[in-house]
């Protein structure tokens, strides 16, 4: 090479100076000018490249959305006119649609369509996110790709392939725009380095021959007197510099010294510090550790050093403390001191202490950064502890007092004031006692505090007294705190305040036994009623009389007027029927528009007849409810005791059918229960003998109901409910076959096969991909009855190999209070083998909550009952609100079921119940269809999911 290049450097220098600025200038300008053209040509070839993306991306997205609606429609004939519409554009190849699984659903060249394309391009589209991509690009050639979307549902892709010939031709157009602009530079160019040269002598070459030898270390070197012009002054003033450069070297060499023996001093400081120092330079990538700093971090000094410090710092924290180092760096501040999280090199994190400081000049940009670090992870921890106790300590709303070992008042909580009425000022260094009610004995408080020295706890329910003398029941919880030498330092007492428990228990003791829209007992209280009635009658050899009363066509009144009319006229109709009847009668609402009445003092027929009578002549006058005069008619049925019935249930139940009866008739009319309308008791005698061997036949189905968590909207678990099919009667709803079950004993045969159904199915599911988290069998009180019924529930467990846990077991409020004694002893057995329990149809029976509580319960279900009167009741919601509150107080989550509209849905989830099931979420299906919904489905339930149906028989 510097053979071929001593001769051109012999010719450069062996011709003039004159010549050589011509040339530079010439060079220069040229080059100037060839860059202007190279960047304008550039310039010019992206816009058309530009403009030829966008024509493509057009193209792309118009195909995407004219082809949509045929997408939907799966219509190939509409495809394709839309792409023959779009294949007509210039330069445009290609235009097809693929669909998400890469299948071409139609395309401009017809021989392709059905293909699926299996290139890597098209594949890799497949997998992006639905917006306009770029799936090929080259010089000629560019294949665009746009989403075909349905709302917010991607269907399919729309891709159009266009030729680049137009680019081309403009990019070869601008090329010779260029080439014309560089000859013309080069000839001006000439021109002017020509006049320049003019000016200049060949003086200049002295001044660089004499920067030659100051180059080669020659500072001896003096131009000498130049001539009184520009070319002399500039020779005194390079005389004068190479004097100041002699000076300056001498100064630098004492100073280098100085420097490295301060340095040494720096390096021993900075490797033996007890702190971790690191340097970084202005954009935060480490240059420098000392060991300490790569203890902490866990990384060698080596590994260290090139990591910036944002890999090393957590997130949140890099992202608050990005304000202050872009201060530093500009800077703004010399130095600022934080804390903040790091993560170690086995991943674990841990709180540092940082001091950050420039290393440059205060007030100028900051060349490096040092920062040194203390490992604060431990006092964090403790901070933290201490806070979270703090923060309970503040926010429960138990009231807790902590006293010292001679029981004196240290501290109490907020909640502690709230419930006693005392503030913390009036009980400190005063004695718990000052809180007693007097209604424990001096020995119940002996034999707490010796329990409590025993083992160290105590709790129990206590009488205390509020500082306004108010007596309140609360359960108190004791506990003892010893220090290390094992001495007592402390006590503590966790108090929970059950007034509003007993209160709640009141109101819903009231609500379940009564009806709240017309404030009559309740179909239970009724039947309570008629069979002590019966028993009287029994014993007295009296008559009585039972009148099914059911208002006439009340449901148009509904429909037409609105539901609050509706229950107005309920709530006057039972004001009308109490008027009617004397004040010892028993009259109570059954449910709807059906109501029950018990005539015990008068029941003969002559009787019946004179009472009927005067209900249905009353009821012809109208009710004058929101500016309507309303006429309502009765439809009465009535059934005698003993010529009818001898028990409660049946009685009713013939009132009832003779009230259909008289409905048939007409309505506005009574009908006496007669042996002829009891013709279906064949029908239910062929029905028993079918239904027995059912489930060795194959005929039962078990359908599943979702259960939707209310937080989430996921999947909570599901319920078993049983179906038969009949081979003649098709699908038997089970409010059919269930109580004739019942009755002839079939229903712990249909309940254990269920049992093993269900367990079984759940385990298949999770076979399938789909993990239900719970699967809910109803019980029945002939299975609690059972003494080999934990031995089956324990079998089927194994066989199917289901946890315990994800099965719970439902019984009903009336099935445990029947026998509760027994119930309790069944449902701690079976607590043994993992499952849990939930109490079914909550609110319409006559439980204690005292005994409740006794049980190992996990749920209470809201009966369906409560949950329709929603926004039609306030009765029935305040039953709901009740219902949810004593679940929370007892611990225990709450389950709505018959949830069928939106509204519903809201109410509950403002309410606070846990966990949802009915027709707006999901009817009842077989286990196939409940795969295939949830399967595939979004961890959460859709926002906008309809009700699967009105509820039908």
């Amino acid at each position: 090479m510097m053979r071929l290049l001593r001769p051109l450097l012999a010719w450069w220098r062996g011709i003039s100076i004159r010549m050589q600025l011509m040339l530079g200038m010439a060079a220069s300008l040229a080059l100037c000018v060839s860059l202007l053209a190279w960047q304008q040509l550039r310039t010019q070839s992206e816009l058309l490249r530009a403009q030829h993306l966008a024509q493509a991306r057009d193209l792309a997205g118009a195909l995407a959305v004219s082809a949509a609606p045929w997408v939907m429609a799966d219509d190939l004939a509409g495809m394709q006119e839309v792409i023959a519409s779009v294949a007509q554009a210039s330069e445009v190849r290609y235009a097809m649609l693929v669909s998400l699984q890469g299948r071409v659903m139609a395309h401009s060249q017809a021989g392709h369509t059905g293909r699926f394309m299996s290139d890597a391009a098209s594949r890799a589209l497949l997998a992006q996110p639905a917006r306009v991509q770029i799936v090929a690009a080259s010089e000629t050639f560019t294949d665009m790709a746009a989403p075909v979307m349905a709302g917010a549902r991607q269907l399919g892709w729309a891709r159009v392939g266009m030729g680049n010939e137009a680019v081309q031709r403009g990019v070869e157009q601008a090329r010779t725009q260029a080439l014309w602009m560089l000859l013309l530079a080069l000839l001006l160019g000439g021109v002017v380095a020509v006049l320049i040269a003019d000016g200049l002598t060949r003086g200049l070459q002295r001044l660089v021959d004499a920067l030659d030898q100051v180059s080669l270390g020659q500072r001896g070197f003096r131009l000498g007197a130049q001539r009184h012009n520009e070319l002399g002054r500039l020779g005194e003033g390079f005389d004068s510099m190479l004097g100041a450069l002699e000076r300056r070297e001498t100064e630098s060499l004492a100073a280098g010294a100085a420097l490295a023996e301060s340095e040494q001093r720096f390096r021993a400081l900075f490797e033996l510090a007890a702190v971790g120092v690191a340097q970084t330079d202005a954009q935060g990538r480490v240059e420098r550790v000392n060991q300490r700093c790569a203890q902490i971090l866990g990384w060698s000094q080596a590994d260290l050093c090139g990591k910036a410090w944002r890999e090393l710092a957590d997130p949140q924290d890099l992202a608050r403390l990005q304000p202050q180092l872009e201060a530093l760096r500009e800077g703004q501040i010399h130095e600022f001191e934080t804390e903040a999280r790091f993560v170690r090199a086995d991943g674990t994190t841990i709180w540092l202490s940082l001091t950050v400081a420039s290393m440059g000049t205060e007030g100028l940009p900051a060349p490096g950064i040092v920062t040194v670090i203390q490992d604060i992870s431990s006092r964090r921890a403790a901070e933290e502890k201490l806070r979270q106790a703090a923060s309970v300590f503040e926010s429960t709303s138990e009231a807790i007092m902590l006293t010292d070992a001679q029981a004196r008042i240290v501290a109490v909580n907020p909640a502690f004031t709230q419930i006693s009425g005392y503030a913390e000022a009036e009980v400190l260094g005063r004695n718990p006692r000052l809180m007693q009610s007097g209604r424990q004995s001096p020995g119940f408080y002996r034999e707490l505090w010796t329990s409590l020295l025993h083992t160290g706890r105590w709790h129990g329910e206590i009488w205390n007294r509020r500082k306004s003398g108010e007596i309140f029941p609360a359960w108190v919880t004791l506990s003892v705190v010893k220090n290390e030498r094992g001495e007592v330092t402390n006590y503590v007492s966790v108090l929970n305040d059950l007034s509003l428990m007993r209160e709640a228990q009141q109101q819903l003791d009231y609500l379940s036994g009564h009806d709240a829209l017309t404030s009559l007992p309740n179909r239970t209280v009724f039947r309570e009623g008629l069979q002590q009635a019966i028993e009287r009658a029994r014993r007295d050899g009296r008559v009585l009389a039972m009148i099914f009363v059911d208002l006439d066509r009340f449901k148009n009144v509904n429909d037409t007027l609105g539901h609050p009319l509706g229950d107005e006229l309920l709530r006057s109709a039972s004001q009308r029927l109490r008027a009617l009847l004397p004040p010892t009668t028993l009259l109570a609402r059954l449910g709807g528009d059906e109501f029950g009445l018990v005539l015990d003092d008068d029941a003969s027929v002559h009787g019946c007849l004179a009472c009927a009578q005067r209900l249905l002549l009353d009821f012809e006058r109208a009710f004058h409810i929101g500016g309507h005069a309303l006429v309502v008619t009765l439809s009465l049925g009535i059934s005698l005791f003993p010529e009818d019935a001898s028990d409660a249930d049946t009685l009713v139940r013939h009132a009832e059918r003779a009230m259909y009866e008289a409905k048939t008739k007409g309505r506005n009319a009574y009908q006496f229960f007669e042996p002829g309308l009891a013709a279906g008791v064949l029908e239910r005698l062929m029905m028993e003998t079918t239904l027995r061997g059912a489930a060795g036949r194959g005929e039962l189905r078990l359908h599943f109901q979702p259960q939707i968590d209310l937080r989430s909207g996921a999947l909570a678990g599901v319920e078993a409910l049983v179906r038969w099919q009949h081979p003649q009667l098709g699908l038997v709803s089970p409010a059919q076959f269930i109580p004739l079950a019942e009755e002839v004993g079939l229903i712990s045969e249909i309940g254990d096969w269920v049992l093993q159904q269900a367990c079984a199915q759940m385990v298949t599911w999770e076979a399938q991909g789909l993990r239900v988290p719970r699967i809910a069998v109803n019980l029945s009180v002939q299975q609690i009855e059972d003494p080999q019924h934990m031995a089956r529930v324990a079998q089927a467990l194994a066989h199917s190999g289901l946890a315990g846990a994800r099965l719970e077991l439902e019984v009903t409020e009336s099935l445990i209070m029947r026998q509760p004694e027994q119930a309790q002893r069944h449902l701690q057995e079976l607590l043994s083998l993992g499952v849990e329990f939930a109490i079914d149809d909550f609110g319409t029976g006559h439980s204690s909550l005292a005994y409740l509580r006794r049980l190992p319960l996990h749920r209470l279900k809201i009966d369906q009952s409560f949950v329709r009167d929603i926004g039609e009741d306030s009765g029935g919601e305040a039953i709901v609100h009740a219902v949810i509150a004593l679940a929370r107080a007892l611990g225990l989550h709450t389950v709505a079921e018959g949830v069928e509209q939106p509204h519903q849905a809201e109410f509950l989830r403002h309410a606070g119940c846990d966990t949802v099931q009915g027709y707006h979420f999901g009817r009842p299906m077989p286990a196939a269809q409940l795969l295939e919904r949830w399967l595939d489905a979004p961890a959460r339930a859709p926002s906008d999911a309809a009700p699967a149906a009105p509820p039908g028989p």
